[in-house]
């Protein structure tokens, strides 16, 4: 029995589900059949149950066995624990050397799963040695084929060819820094830097992911623990200075090196959390140099840049994780400096992602000094798309994250101030009229464009720059215009040029990047409604042209502009918009839609639409009553559940609007209730229109 357990335990390497579940079976089978050969081959079925621990689909009935495994033994889970992790620490170095990956993966499963049942109690020293051991060894494997696949960056250790093996790499770390005190991870790991096998950077990467396991209150609490990691970061940093050319004999070397060094720098952004905002400026005080050097023209080594990608997104994963980070005076001393290299960034095509990550983060942490970076990196982002045309496309993403930024930080100061933003249909009849009456002239003589005949093989209208300029009347109030605005403007101005591109992504890159920087241009109606006026065109051909893809942002961008322009377009939306939409919601209400095609994200879409029209362009009643006729298409029980629930609450909200409770009842009145019956909520619809008919 012993050697036939043996024998099947060893399927646990499998990758296949089915072999994992009947692994799971056979284990419960000799639970309940075989208790009196149970003794002499309970680490065998130990290990089958601790391998699945992890796994999504399986852990809960590995748990469940080992549970069973306890009571019906009457073991004491820990004593095996500990004398099954010192073999454990032994056979992973051995298979993860000479194994294959799925056998990789099974000792790494199988080492965090014992961690696991530890829970909170104390790693013993003996196995901590052994368990450190192991994973600076596991450190030390590099892949022979790294320098074939160098973009994969954090891929550059063999144990590290599967995400699923870095990922539980690093909870191993963890969870030894949360079973183990800092002290001893200190001793132990110390210890193996005298050994001349054993690399500086392994050990540190060891201990970094260690030290991400420890609690906040150990590290805020103890002094020596606070000085010891900030002489760890200073150490790592030191290792991460580029080398020059002189110093580096192959590629292979600089890559090896390269790879070590963004998986350490990405691990000390991580750390972040576990450390707290208070290690923060000394952390990105530290960095900069590591930055600093990289971006120099005369160390644009291998080593170097990837260095400085991988600062940039520690950068990142500062401002993911705590929001903010008081910095803008260390931001206003490098200010220049940093602009500087984000600008000399942006002229190699290859890092314009790097630097849209850099700017979003760089404006994030900095507040307002923060966002004067910001203002200067898109000046440069707005002029090379002008310049240099399509290949620099991907900064309309950064164009995109500018605007998002500056309507957060808008939207956090009228928070702070105690004020609420109510939905922008702010514009008075009078002031909207004044706009409406000025382009009324161009709008009719545009009536009878031949853009209403457009299709993808015509030749479309080129949205020209100077209908697209964004202007103040005079010099005067150009200099009145906030800076933010003016930026926002050039954004919409750029953008604009490119929503006519026959590639498809590219437009909807440039719609994007519109829609968010209307929203900044809201806080200047002398900018935003110029604006809209000068997109209308090149929208309405998007949206007779019926290409899919590219309809989903237009008829976003056209509810973001009824939002922030009140009834400014409503003319132009009743007469040429709304029968396009409610042509393809009609046709779309016959069919059954695939749950993620792009027709149905396009009608949930045009639905949120509705609903804006409807109580943002102050519409005539028989203009609502053709919405709401679509929208009562949608409540039928054969529809999409999910596009029933937003037709229904569409009209629970309107039952609610004084000028719309109405009409609403004069479509639904002769509706079967049924009908109506699609959630818990419905009657409370149905109630609602039962009072106002009363």
């Amino acid at each position: 029995m012993k050697i036939v357990i043996e024998k099947v335990s060893a399927l646990k390497s499998s990758e296949s589900f089915i072999v994992k579940e009947a692994l799971l079976n056979v284990a419960e089978e000799v639970l309940l059949n075989c208790r009196r050969s149970l003794h002499s081959s309970i680490f065998h079925l130990l290990d089958v149950c601790v391998t699945f621990l992890s796994d999504d689909l399986l852990g809960n009935s590995a748990e469940n066995l080992i549970a069973k495994l306890r009571q019906s033994l009457d073991l004491q889970v820990i004593d095996i624990t500990y004398e099954r992790l010192y073999f454990v620490c032994l056979d992973a170095l051995r298979t993860i050397r000479l194994g294959s990956t799925s056998k990789q993966v099974a000792e790494l499963r199988l080492l965090y799963g014992y961690l696991q049942l530890l829970k909170e109690e104390k790693i013993d020293i003996m196995v901590m040695k052994h368990l450190l051991q192991t994973l600076v060894n596991m450190a030390e494997l590099e892949s022979t084929s790294v320098v074939q696949s160098i973009t994969d960056w954090p891929i550059g250790f063999r144990y590290l060819i599967d995400t699923s093996s870095i990922e539980i790499f690093k909870q191993i770390c963890a969870h030894t820094g949360q079973n183990a005190s800092l002290s001893s991870i200190i001793e132990t790991l110390d210890g193996f830097l005298c050994d001349p096998f054993v690399s500086k950077e392994s050990t540190l990467l060891v201990r970094l992911y260690c030290l991400q396991g420890l609690k906040l209150t150990e590290l805020s609490t103890d002094d020596i623990e606070i000085n010891y990691t900030r002489n760890l970061v200073e150490e790592v940093v030191a290792h991460l200075k580029p080398e020059s050319s002189n110093e580096v004999s192959t590629l292979r070397d600089i890559s090896f090196s390269s790879l070590r060094s963004c998986v350490l720098l990405e691990t000390l952004g991580a750390l972040s959390n576990a450390l707290g905002k208070k290690f923060q400026p000394f952390l990105i005080r530290t960095l900069y140099p590591v930055l600093s050097a990289a971006g120099r023209k005369d160390e644009r080594t291998f080593n170097a840049e990837y260095i400085s990608k991988s600062a940039v997104k520690v950068l990142h994963i500062f401002a993911e994780s705590t929001g903010q980070c008081s910095l803008p005076q260390f931001l206003q001393e490098n200010s220049d400096y940093i602009v500087s290299q984000l600008c000399i960034n942006m002229s190699d095509e290859s890092e314009l992602s790097n630097v849209s990550l850099a700017v979003r983060s760089v404006a994030h942490l900095g507040g307002d000094v923060g966002i004067q970076c910001a203002n200067a990196a898109v000046k440069t982002a707005t002029d090379l798309l002008k310049t240099k045309g399509i290949r620099y496309a991907r900064l309309l993403l950064l164009c995109k994250a500018y605007g998002e930024i500056v309507n957060a930080k808008r939207k956090k100061k009228a928070a702070a101030s105690e004020t609420t933003i109510e939905m922008p249909m702010k514009f008075e009849r009078g002031r909207v009229t004044k706009f409406m009456v000025e382009h009324e002239k161009n709008f009719k003589m545009s009536e009878n464009l031949e853009t209403s005949s457009l299709s993808e093989e015509e030749e479309q209208p080129r949205c020209e720059e100077k209908e697209l300029l964004l202007y103040a009347e005079n010099d005067e109030e150009k200099k009145l215009v906030p800076e933010n605005v003016e930026i926002a403007a050039e954004i919409v101005r750029v953008s604009g040029n490119y929503i006519n591109n026959p590639d498809a992504e590219l437009v909807c890159m440039s719609l994007n990047a519109i829609s968010s920087s209307l929203m900044v241009l809201e806080e200047d109606e002398d900018a935003l409604l110029p604006a809209i006026h000068k997109l209308w065109g090149p929208l309405l051909g998007k949206l007779k042209q019926k290409n899919i893809r590219t309809m989903i942002p237009t008829v976003q961008l056209l509810g973001q502009m009824v939002v922030v322009s009140g009834r400014f377009l409503r003319a132009r939306i009743v007469k040429e918009a709304l029968p396009i939409l409610i042509s393809f919601a009609e046709t779309e209400s016959n069919k059954k839609l695939e749950p993620f095609s792009m027709e149905r994200k396009l009608l949930k879409q045009i639905l949120e639409v509705f609903a804006i029209f409807l109580r943002g362009l102050e519409l005539s009643v028989k203009e609502n009553l053709l919405i709401f006729a679509v929208l009562e298409k949608f409540l039928n029980i054969k529809a999409d559940e999910e596009i029933r629930i937003i037709a229904a609450n569409i009209f629970k909200e309107c039952a609610f609007e004084p000028d719309l409770c109405d009409q609403v009842w004069l479509v639904l009145q002769e509706t079967d209730g049924s009908l109506l019956d699609i959630n818990k909520e419905d009657n409370l619809i149905v109630r609602n229109l039962q009072e106002i008919s009363e």
